[in-house]
């Protein structure tokens, strides 16, 4: 198929109410670049990355959002292993504590996928995430 999708990184972070957790700039990764935006043929597998500064990864749970075109939030994932709502097939969230980077991967990219994507960073005794 010719189409396109354009995936856009958060340039900062979102603003509005109503936000779970704070949300952070992230880069996509391809072709081993990193670029803050990419367009993507569907079918194409592509790479978000974040990399937390002068903290550890370690001490937060860590979270992949995305708004579309109609402004909505959408929760991707948790961690590794907690998916949103029809995001558990083709997305795959990685944390490496160790590298302080969260990466999220796209195995199969979809019209529908375009949108900004976020990392969210919550600490676990705050009560964010519960309003």
């Amino acid at each position: 198929s010719d189409s396109t999708l354009a995936l856009l990184c958060s340039p900062r972070a979102a603003s509005g109410t109503g936000q779970w957790v704070p949300l952070h700039p992230v880069l996509a990764r391809t072709k081993g670049f990193i670029v803050p935006w990419l367009t993507v043929r569907e079918g194409d597998e592509f790479t978000f990355e974040y990399s937390m500064k002068g903290d550890r990864m370690a001490n937060y749970f860590m979270y992949w959002y995305r708004r579309g075109p109609r402004g909505s939030l959408e929760w991707i994932c948790r961690g590794r292993y907690s998916y949103g709502e029809c995001f558990q097939d083709r997305f795959k969230g990685r944390v490496e504590n160790s590298q302080n980077n969260y990466t999220l991967q796209l195995l199969s990219a979809e019209l529908g996928d375009a949108a900004t994507y976020y990392c969210g960073a919550e600490l676990p005794w705050s009560n964010s995430a519960a309003e």
